[in-house]
Parts: structure tokens; sequence; C-alpha cells
């Protein structure tokens, strides 16, 4: 394999607020070479998706940016992107040993409802086409408790602490092969094909809820702009785009 792109220059924080905010810093004062990272032992003011924040212990867990350049995508076809990077992340926990599925639109959880990983996508747009992507992770690797019920970690699943440094360089290798494979013309059916397989709820009725509802609902498809497709467990079909739909722990119907 070629030498990969991610992860080839990294800038190793000890304390910063977040790692998406000091990589879009970066990147308006200097021209960064695509594939570089930056990486914190902490987070004084880490993010989820807008409106969350993201918990995590200083030295416990994989808190990282990746800055890629995906040109050859339009704002349209961003979630081919989000698809790209769940996989990655899903290679990357699975080669443990891990039982785990991206569950829509940016985590990554196991059947129990217990969230392993949250992915952060910062996209600029120039034009019609994407001019560059922050690709913001948290992994939970070696942390034993949290706050938040849901969440989880690798060391918890497997009952073993693990170096970051591996866990690190092993989301690398992941995100580039996939990467690279996003750059591949007719690559993209089969891309969706298997984030659809590998997806939370799919074809597979899970407790969920949006404003009006809470019950079963089984995913049906994703359509290219990331908005949700299913259906209610009295046939009623819906779409959802992000924050529209929760999904549930077993325990919460």
């Amino acid at each position: 394999m070629s030498q990969l792109i991610i992860g080839s220059a990294v800038l190793r924080c000890k304390e910063l607020n977040s790692t998406n905010e000091q990589l879009r810093g970066l990147l308006r004062e200097s021209i960064l070479p695509e594939g570089y990272a930056v990486t914190s032992t902490y987070q004084r003011l880490g993010r989820g998706q807008p409106g969350t924040s993201w918990e995590a212990a200083a030295g416990q867990n994989l808190l990282v940016s990746v800055f890629l350049r995906p040109r050859f995508l339009t704002p349209g076809q961003s979630f081919f992107l989000n698809m790209s990077v769940c996989l990655a992340v899903h290679d990357c926990l699975t080669s443990y040993g891990l039982a785990v599925w991206p569950k829509w639109p940016n985590d990554l959880w196991d059947q129990q409802g217990r969230k392993f990983a949250g992915i952060l996508i910062e996209n600029q747009v120039q034009g019609v086409r994407i001019e560059s992507s922050i690709i913001g992770l948290g992994l939970n690797v070696n942390q034993a408790q949290f706050d938040a019920p849901q969440a989880y970690s690798m060391a918890r699943a497997l009952g073993k602490e693990l170096p970051l440094s591996e866990v690190e360089a092993r989301y690398y290798q992941c995100l580039d092969s996939r990467y690279r494979s996003l750059q591949v013309p007719g690559q993209w059916a089969a891309l969706k094909e298997e984030y659809l397989a590998k997806l939370y709820a799919y074809q597979n009725p899970v407790p969920a809820a949006d404003k009006s509802r809470r019950g079963h609902f089984r995913i049906t498809g994703v359509a290219d702009n990331g908005r949700l497709q299913g259906i209610w467990e009295d046939g009623k079909q819906a779409t959802y785009a992000f924050k529209e739909i929760r999904f549930l722990r077993p325990t919460e119907l």
C-alpha cells in the first residue's frame, strides 16, 4: 500500500478547546497538507453534533480531527463522505472484535444502544464543490466511567485497556483506505449498499421517538442528501432530517 495520506503530519496538543476548532484556526493561518491531523489529550469544549457536548476524561480517549479536500464532491453528495467516515470508524472498532454498527447520522453503537464514538464533520463549500472538510472523531477507548448513561468504551467492552497510539494509527489506516475508495469512480453505489447493510436499525425495528410519537422504527433507506427513510410499526412511512428522530436505548421505550 502507498504511503498514508491521513495522519502523515500530526499536531499533538495536551489541552485545547476542541480539535476541530484548533484545526480551523490553523487552516486560516497557513496551508496544510491534506490528511493533516490534530489530536489532544483533553478538550475543554469538546462538541458533538450542534447543541451537544462530548464527554471525555483526560488522556483516556482518542480525540482527533483530520483535514481533507474532497473537491470531487458537491454539497448534495456530502453524505457519501459521512458514510465513508462512519465505515472507517466501524472498520477500526470491528478490527478489535467489537460488534458495533454505524448509527445514523454520525455515531457508533452496539446492539444495547451503547455509544462508542461520535463523528463531527464540518464542510467548507466553495461554488458547487466541497472545498475542504474537517473530520472530528471522539472515540471512547479507555475511559471507565461516564456521566452519560449511553456512553461506553472499547476497554469496558474488551475487558482491557488499549494503547491509544495503536488505536490512533489503526484509525488513520482505516480512514485512509475508505477515503481513497471514495475517490474511485463507480464505487458510490457499493459504498451506500455496505453502509446500509451495517447501519443500526436497517430493516430491523428499534425503539425511537420523533416530536409526536414513540415506538419501533425500521430504517428502509438513506437518501443521497442524508435524509433518513423508514417505517413505523403501524405501517406509517416517514422521512427525517437530522435531529428530527431520536433512537432510544432498549430500556427507554
